[in-house]
């Protein structure tokens, strides 16, 4: 097994209550983060702690294009099932969201599995973001892992990805604050 940890911060300016809401309604993590491509509720009812989350993924931008180009057919070749599965863990109003993740094989085994958490700290009129996230690696996806590089790696597959969500919340924001408009005709 080779593990590995990680956390980036940004910025966003909007109210901590904002950026919380939107963070907290998972679904809304499709919109931000590259890797996923589908991402769809499997309880029943709002978003609470336990409500679980099945999700189709993409390589990640770091990996070379043809590893891009040849990822379902390199999920298939390591066992995957081709999806991963996510459990909300905490849900502290305007402080922190946390989840698991796991990428299941068809043996039952695990390729690997993941705990994520994005915690909210305000910054006077704006919102401070960390997203942390720990890696462990099982079976053939470990062997000859560079732990420093995978860390590297999804370290700045989160900053791109807080980046997307800064701009998508503080555009929100900005139009949110501006004064009622006329339409143009």
């Amino acid at each position: 097994m080779k593990e590995f940890t990680g956390e980036r911060s940004i910025v966003i300016k909007a109210p901590i209550g904002a950026v919380y809401e939107y963070v907290s309604d998972f679904p809304h993590h499709v919109e931000w983060n590259y890797q996923l491509v589908k991402l769809a509720k499997l309880t029943d009812g709002k978003v609470v702690v336990g409500s679980r989350f099945r999700a189709n993924e993409k390589a990640a931008r770091s990996q070379p294009w043809f590893i891009r180009l040849l990822w379902p057919l390199l999920s298939i070749l390591f066992g995957s099932t081709g999806y991963t599965e996510a459990e909300i863990t905490t849900l502290e109003p305007d402080k922190r969201v946390a989840w698991k993740a796991a990428a299941p094989l068809k043996n039952g085994n695990y390729m690997a599995k993941a705990e994520w958490e994005l915690r909210l700290e305000p910054k006077g009129d704006s919102t401070q973001v960390t997203q942390g996230f720990q890696y462990h690696f099982f079976g053939k996806m470990s062997e000859g892992m560079d732990v420093v590089k995978a860390a590297r790696d999804t370290g700045d597959e989160v900053s791109t990805n807080l980046a997307i969500l800064k701009g998508m919340l503080e555009r929100q924001a900005s139009f949110a604050d501006a004064p009622n408009r006329t339409a143009l005709a």
